[in-house]
């Protein structure tokens, strides 16, 4: 029999508890990483189609979702000058992570001057497609500063005139609760719908968040939103990367309006 009074037992006892107890917490936390990662996945369709006008309910179930998303979206990659590309793991790629190390996180960007780098680096689209395949909307992610933390979004404009504001959403900032943080809120982001990113003349304006309620006699009625009370730094930074990342989709709208700016 084991004496068990003895140190030595009790000292490889002790490992091979912990031993065991890493082992299991190590794989508890790889399946939940797993998990993580498809529920991420997950959401952020939901917030695409979401952008896209999709009516979606909170307790829709993946396998739903995905056969929406398979049957009326599509999504492409373009590059600031306007070129269609491929990504290789498309799934995986981080379009935020590309932005900094070439100078595109954050406005103004000198769309004059872009290095070679900047040029190539590779921009979703989502185009969501009625039942015969044409297109309804594009939908293009934003993201800049806010006061405290970064903005994410999606903007969609109408396929017809490529200028109208079909849907916006803003998610997962770090703003301040009741401030900031108001951005998120439905009432926000449906200020954006029917906005126009082009004036009368076709000239790229994009669209700016106001200080206070828009006032309808504003001859930029069209191209303001009302803001959020005591968020001003947090509506600059939407107005902001709004201008900035239009800017960068600038060539591929333009190559779908023809060539007319």
């Amino acid at each position: 029999m084991v004496d068990t009074s003895k140190n030595g037992y009790t000292v490889v006892f002790l490992a091979i508890t912990t031993i065991v107890a890493a082992l299991v917490l190590s794989i508890a936390s790889e399946q939940l990483k797993v998990k993580q990662a498809v529920n991420k996945k997950f959401d952020q369709k939901k917030i695409v189609m979401k952008a896209m006008g999709f009516k979606i309910d909170d307790g829709a179930k993946p396998a739903d979702i995905d056969a929406i998303y398979k049957k009326s979206v599509e999504r492409i990659f373009v590059t600031p000058m306007g070129k269609i590309v491929s990504v290789k793991d498309a799934d995986k790629y981080n379009f935020e992570k590309t932005l900094k190390p070439v100078g595109l996180h954050k406005a103004p960007v000198d769309m004059a001057n872009l290095s070679d780098a900047a040029k190539s680096v590779p921009m979703p689209v989502f185009i969501r497609k009625d039942e015969k395949g044409l297109p309804l909307n594009y939908t293009f992610p934003v993201t800049g500063k806010g006061l405290w933390s970064t903005l994410y979004g999606y903007i969609s404009l109408n396929a017809k005139d490529l200028n109208t504001i079909e849907g916006a959403i803003f998610y997962d900032t770090g703003e301040t609760p009741g401030l900031g943080k108001e951005i998120e809120a439905d009432w926000f982001c449906k200020n954006f719908v029917g906005k126009k990113i082009l004036n009368a003349e076709g000239k790229f304006v994009s669209v700016s968040v106001n200080k206070g309620v828009v006032n309808p006699s504003d001859k930029m009625f069209e191209h303001k939103v009302d803001g959020v009370s005591g968020a001003t730094l947090t509506c600059n930074g939407v107005t902001d990367l709004l201008n900035k990342d239009f800017h960068l989709y600038e060539a591929y709208l333009n190559s779908l309006r023809g060539g007319k700016k």
